[in-house]
């Protein structure tokens, strides 16, 4: 029986890019690549930054990769009202 060394892949820096969408200013990141695109979506409370590992290991792979801030997360315009 052989086993094998899983290393982690190297840490992507990446900077948040904007579009403005309904006049609100939404924070997302694209690491652009071959085959399908991957759109990774957060969660309540969360922000693009949760994907790393995964947006790590697509990317390592050569995938089309885009995260986003919804609205009033991570870098994305905090306004007032409900989200």
């Amino acid at each position: 029986m052989t086993s094998t060394k899983l290393t982690a892949p190297p840490t992507i820096k990446a900077t948040a890019t904007f579009a403005n969408l309904h006049d609100r200013r939404i924070a997302y990141t694209e690491h652009c690549g071959t085959g399908p695109v991957y759109l990774l979506v957060h969660g309540i409370g969360g922000c693009q930054s949760d994907w790393r590992l995964a947006v790590e290991r697509l990317v390592s792979t050569g995938q089309h990769v885009i995260t986003v801030d919804l609205p009033g997360h991570g870098a994305s315009v905090k306004d007032r009202g409900d989200y």
